[in-house]
C-alpha cells in the first residue's frame, strides 16, 4: 500500500503539467499490478502499451484510467493518455471536426453563424438528424429547421467531403439534408466537418447532442500522426516542411469569408489552437494516416 500511495503521488505531481509527459526515464517498476518482490510477485519493467488506473485519493481528485504508450519505442519519454481521438486521413484533402477531452451529454451546442458560408465541425459522439437543428437569427427569432428552410433563412443542404473510400476517384463532396430530399445522409456525424450556408447572421443550435465543451481548445503542437506500419510522429515530424511529408502541417479553417491557418506560431499561422464545432481541412500525402488527438 505504501508503494501504491507513492505512485499516485508521483502521478499527481507530474499530472499538473499540461502535456502529462514524463521524460528522462530509465524505466518504471510496476508494483500496482504485479506485486512486490517481498510479497512473492514479480516486479515488471514498464513496457508499451499498458494501462494505469488511478483511484480517487487525497493526491488525485478523480479516478482515471490511462493508456500508456512509449514515444519512439523507448523509455526516454512517454505519455499518460486520459482521452484520445483517432481520425483516418487518406491522400488528398480531408474535412474533419475534432472531439476534445472535456465533454458532457444531452446538452445543446450553439455555433455562431455568419451570413454566407460557414465551416462547422461535429464535435460529439452522437449523430444528430439535420431535421433537429434550430436556427436563431440576429434579432432573436427562433426557427425549427423546417421553418428556417421555408422562410429562406438557410440552405437546405450541408456539404461534407468524404475521403474515406479506398478508391481515390470516389473521394468527393456529399450532402446532408432531411431524409425526404434523398441526399447521401440525413445526420451530422462524429469527426466530420460541414459547409453550411446561411442567408443571414445568427446562431445554429444542435439540441441535446452534448460532446466537446464550448471552452475547450487543443494546441497545434500536441497533434500526433501515425501510419499503417505503427510509426507515430508529432506534427512537425510528420509535416511537409521539416518532417517526413505525411501531411501538410498548415491546417485550414474558414473564418470571416476566407481560409485561415492553424500552425505552431502566429507569425506564419492565424491560430495555434483547434476549437470545437469548427471544421478543418487537412491535406495528407499518403493513404491511411491517423490523426491523433490526445490528452
Amino acid at each position: 500500500m505504501k508503494r501504491q500511495t507513492f505512485f499516485l503521488f508521483v502521478i499527481a505531481i507530474i499530472g499538473n503539467f499540461p502535456e502529462w509527459r514524463f521524460t528522462g526515464l530509465g524505466g518504471i517498476i510496476d508494483y500496482l499490478n504485479t506485486g512486490s518482490a517481498s510479497g512473492g510477485g514479480d516486479n515488471r519493467n514498464y513496457y508499451s502499451p499498458y494501462t494505469i488506473y488511478v483511484q480517487n485519493s487525497s493526491y488525485f481528485n478523480n479516478s482515471h484510467s490511462w493508456n500508456v504508450t512509449s514515444e519512439q519505442n523507448n523509455l526516454d519519454s512517454f505519455y499518460l493518455i486520459k482521452s484520445q481521438t483517432n481520425i483516418t486521413l487518406n491522400k488528398g484533402w480531408n474535412l474533419i471536426g475534432l472531439l476534445f477531452d472535456q465533454t458532457d451529454s444531452e446538452t445543446d451546442r450553439n455555433i455562431s453563424i455568419a451570413e454566407g458560408w460557414n465551416l462547422i465541425g461535429h464535435s460529439a459522439d452522437t449523430d444528430i438528424p439535420i431535421a433537429n437543428l434550430i436556427f436563431t437569427n440576429s434579432s432573436g427569432s427562433r426557427f425549427t429547421w423546417a421553418q428556417a428552410l421555408s422562410n429562406n433563412k438557410v440552405q437546405a443542404y450541408l456539404a461534407y467531403y468524404d475521403s474515406s473510400s479506398a478508391t481515390a476517384s470516389e473521394r468527393k463532396y456529399k450532402y446532408v439534408a432531411t431524409s425526404d430530399l434523398g441526399m447521401d445522409s440525413s445526420v451530422l456525424t462524429k469527426d466530420k466537418g460541414y459547409w453550411f450556408h446561411s442567408n443571414q447572421d445568427g446562431n445554429l443550435t444542435i439540441p441535446g447532442v452534448g460532446g466537446s465543451l464550448a471552452n475547450e481548445s487543443y494546441l497545434w503542437r500536441k497533434l500526433r500522426f501515425g501510419n499503417g506500419s505503427g510509426s507515430e510522429l508529432n506534427v512537425t515530424e510528420a509535416g511537409l516542411s521539416d518532417g517526413v511529408g505525411w501531411v501538410d502541417e498548415f491546417i485550414q479553417y474558414w473564418d470571416n469569408g476566407g481560409f485561415r491557418y492553424v500552425y505552431g506560431n502566429l507569425d506564419e499561422g492565424d491560430s495555434i489552437i483547434f476549437e470545437p464545432q469548427r471544421g478543418y481541412f487537412i491535406k495528407s500525402f499518403k493513404d491511411n494516416i491517423t490523426l491523433i488527438r490526445q490528452n
